[in-house]
């Protein structure tokens, strides 16, 4: 069985790095997401379609999985070392015979793995797990804005906006904060330790 896999947030701020992989009916895959010269990925579509398209995917026989490593995992575990442990975690209960995986860098370190450059764009498989794991990250961040309101992390889904820069130059971190990333940790002492990365641990 093919998986096709993909991640989102490896150059968020704050929030988690998700990896979804996506398995199932290929050709209702390629129906859905066929576009000209390729397949829409999860940038090619407004957060609407995105969402329409997850529902239609999963009705034309396309199946997901998600994993992700929190914040406080990739400050510890370095990102790459993250991603391999958030993968692991989708694929766990799969049995794949060929994993499909955007890029052109293996940080699953499986045997079983093909890196696909731009594969987004080019296997219907990998486009699907994009939009799943778009979908699933952004509504994780819209949770965690509900909670923690001061970053606008439900409009920046975590990644550097001049909003979010004023907001950790007025605030600091949160709990949500990878600080082993730029800007968190060149803030400055009293701002890098803000009442909001108590949670931490």
């Amino acid at each position: 069985m093919d998986v096709g896999i993909d991640e989102v947030g490896r150059g968020s701020w704050a929030g988690p790095v998700v990896v979804a992989a996506a398995y199932g009916d290929v050709e209702g895959a390629s129906a859905i997401l066929g576009s000209g010269g390729g397949f829409q990925d999860s940038k090619a579509l407004s957060p609407k379609k995105r969402a329409s398209v997850l529902v239609q995917l999963g009705g034309a026989g396309v199946a997901f999985a998600i994993g992700e490593a929190s914040s406080v995992q990739i400050d510890r575990e370095g990102l790459t070392n993250s991603l391999r442990t958030a993968a692991l975690t989708a694929l766990a209960e799969l049995a794949a015979t060929r994993i499909l995986l955007d890029g052109k860098h293996n940080y699953i370190g499986d045997s079983r793995v093909v890196t696909v450059v731009g594969g987004d764009r080019l296997h219907p498989l990998i486009a699907a797990a994009s939009i799943a794991a778009k979908v699933y990250r952004d509504a994780l961040m819209v949770q965690i804005d509900e909670e923690l309101p001061w970053w606008d992390l439900s409009a920046n889904k975590g990644y550097g906006s001049r909003r979010h820069f004023a907001a950790l130059m007025a605030w600091g971190v949160s709990t949500e904060h990878r600080l082993s990333f730029a800007p968190m940790r060149h803030l400055p002492g009293s701002l890098g330790a803000s009442l909001y990365d108590g949670g931490r641990a």
